[in-house]
Parts: structure tokens; C-alpha cells; sequence
């Protein structure tokens, strides 16, 4: 069985955009108000720096045919998941997270009846994790686009999406040990601690 590795990131470029997107901030929206309240909460975060940047990952062979995707110590069963691999040899399976603090800020403003505060910062969150997923994958295409790979990566694929079941979190926590890795958690609802986390599968590949 492959190794589990743990890598952690510095801080990605905050996306504002992307933030306000998350808060669903459209034309009709004070954007100067709305920018003005992002700065403020933006500037919580750092003064108690809010977010780590960590992702533990493995690399497995796989196979794949028709809607089955089998690797050492995994069977899944999902069209859409065989389809993002198809003629993919490897994969790289792995969890991140980017900590607890913000769930926190979240918690905190939402118990107060500070919902919009609490939205802004569940709109950071989002963008962070994201961030910290997108810097990842760059990381991997980085490695695998190299020698003796000379490979390329498929877009990251999470349970949830498709017809690829949410219980495989189950799977995935197990063979990457995540709670001890990253001190990430799974409840039985498979939702994650701290939620601002991702599980995903990234295909590896000889062909474009």
C-alpha cells in the first residue's frame, strides 16, 4: 500500500471576486458597503490568522472500465467518475482543509444575529478552500507533467458530484487516515470538520 503524504501550502491570493460571488452579491447589490464589510472581515482573519493550508494525499494504480473504478483497496461504482478517469492509469486521492478557525467565526456571528457577517465569512471560507484545492492540483500537474510521468491531470472530482456516491467519504477518510493527518473528521450526515474541507480524486493520464 502507497504512502500517505502530507503537504502544507502558504496562503494562495485572496479572490474577491470570487468571495462576492460566493455571497451572491449581484448589480441591485451596495457594492461599496458590501466591499467595505469584506475588508472588515477579512481583517479578522488575519489578526487571528484563521486558515492553515493543509492537503494529505496518496497515489493508488487504478483501472478502469466501463462504470467501475477499482484500485488496491477501493471498487466504486460511478459513470461519471470512470468517464473523468477514463484511460487514466493512476490517481491522487486526497483531503484538505483549510482549519477550524472559521467555522468558528461563523458560529460566533450566526449565534449573535450577525448573519450577513456570518455569510461573508462562510463566503471566505469557500474561496479559501478552494484556493487551497486549485494551488494543489497545480502542485500535482507540476509533478506528474515531468519525468518518468510525462503526464497530465484531469479536473479534481469529489463524492457528491454526479452519480459518484457522498458515502465514499467513508472510503477515502479510511485509506488516507485524515483525522490524524490533517485533523479532519467525518460525521454520519458525511459532512466534514472543519467544514471548510474537500475530498477529490485527480486523474492521471498519458493522453490528453
Amino acid at each position: 500500500m502507497s504512502m500517505v503524504f502530507i503537504k502544507s501550502f502558504s496562503a494562495p491570493p485572496i479572490d474577491r471576486t470570487e468571495i462576492l460571488r460566493y455571497m451572491g452579491a449581484g448589480k441591485s447589490t451596495d457594492i461599496h458597503e458590501i466591499n467595505e464589510a469584506l475588508e472588515t472581515c477579512l481583517d479578522e482573519c488575519e489578526k487571528i490568522d484563521a486558515f492553515t493550508y493543509n492537503v494529505c494525499y496518496c497515489e493508488r494504480d487504478v483501472s478502469v472500465s466501463n462504470c467501475y473504478v477499482k484500485t488496491e483497496d477501493l471498487e466504486i461504482n460511478s459513470l461519471d467518475l470512470a468517464s473523468n478517469l477514463k484511460d487514466c492509469s493512476k490517481i491522487i486521492m486526497f483531503a484538505a482543509t483549510v482549519g477550524i478557525k472559521i467555522d468558528r467565526l461563523i458560529e460566533k456571528y450566526s449565534s449573535i444575529g450577525y448573519a450577513s457577517k456570518a455569510l461573508i465569512f462562510q463566503s471566505i471560507g469557500a474561496e479559501r478552500i478552494e484556493s487551497l484545492c486549485d494551488v494543489f492540483c497545480k502542485y500535482i500537474k507540476n509533478q506528474y507533467s515531468q519525468a518518468p510521468y510525462n503526464s497530465n491531470i484531469r479536473p479534481r472530482f469529489s463524492p457528491g458530484y454526479g452519480d459518484f456516491s457522498i458515502y465514499f467519504q467513508n472510503d477515502i477518510f479510511r485509506i488516507l487516515d485524515c483525522h490524524r493527518k490533517i485533523g479532519l473528521s467525518l460525521c454520519n450526515s458525511m459532512m466534514m470538520t472543519p467544514s471548510k474541507s474537500v475530498t477529490a480524486i485527480i486523474g492521471i493520464s498519458k493522453n490528453k
